[in-house]
């Protein structure tokens, strides 16, 4: 006797069964879906395609959704890489910054700490230890747990937090962007964009120190 393993593996390597047997389909019902009786097999592969299509749909509209959604911050960083080569002081640099990160992309808090050259701040070491996490820093970091020394300067409602490095061929300070909402910067997240605001950053910081 045929066990259902059996049968399965017979109709998987015989897909063309059913269309020499098309009297069977008429005649075999499987349960519905919502449980409510039962209905044909051909009309069960039709919901299952129905099922395919939404589904497929469903992905696409993401897919779209997330399109724009990248093409929206492409084009505001456009804008931000415009207006930040445009101005010849450090401090107007960093006012234009923390502006534009508040107002176009909507981040709770922007930070900027820039490694000094004064003997008093290189001595400070609150300083010291910000300067050597940057230095370790490879990559953006992203979460909600930066060293206490940067976490300390901000804000106890803010909960998500991505430090970017500024360097060049050297290092010249980190940009911190924080957010009360504790899912805005998580670890594993694509730095895409925040590290192409860093290196931007980091080219205008330089620019303004020549």
């Amino acid at each position: 006797m045929l066990d259902e393993m059996s049968v399965a593996e017979y109709l998987a390597s015989n897909p063309d069964f059913f269309s020499q047997h098309t009297e069977l389909l008429a005649n075999m019902y499987v349960p519905a879906q919502n449980g409510a009786g039962t209905i044909s097999l051909v009309e069960r592969q039709q919901q299952a395609q129905r099922d395919k299509i939404r589904q497929l749909e469903a992905n696409y509209s993401n897919l779209l959704r997330i399109g724009n959604q990248n093409d929206a911050i492409s084009e505001k960083l456009h804008l931000f890489t415009l207006k930040l080569f445009s101005f010849e002081n450090t401090q107007a640099c960093i006012d234009s910054v923390q502006n534009s990160m508040q107002s176009d992309f909507n981040v709770d808090t922007c930070q900027i700490f820039l490694q000094t050259t004064s003997e008093a701040e290189q001595a400070n070491e609150k300083h010291d230890k910000i300067t050597s996490w940057v230095a370790s820093l490879s990559e953006p970091y992203c979460g909600s747990s930066p060293i206490d020394e940067v976490r300390e300067q901000l804000s106890t409602e803010l909960l998500s937090f991505a430090c970017i490095p500024l360097k060049t061929e050297r290092q010249i300070g980190l940009l911190v962007l924080a957010s009360k909402d504790v899912e805005r910067f998580y670890a594993g997240m694509g730095t895409m964009f925040i590290k192409r605001i860093g290196e931007l950053l980091s080219l205008a910081l330089s620019r303004c120190a020549n």
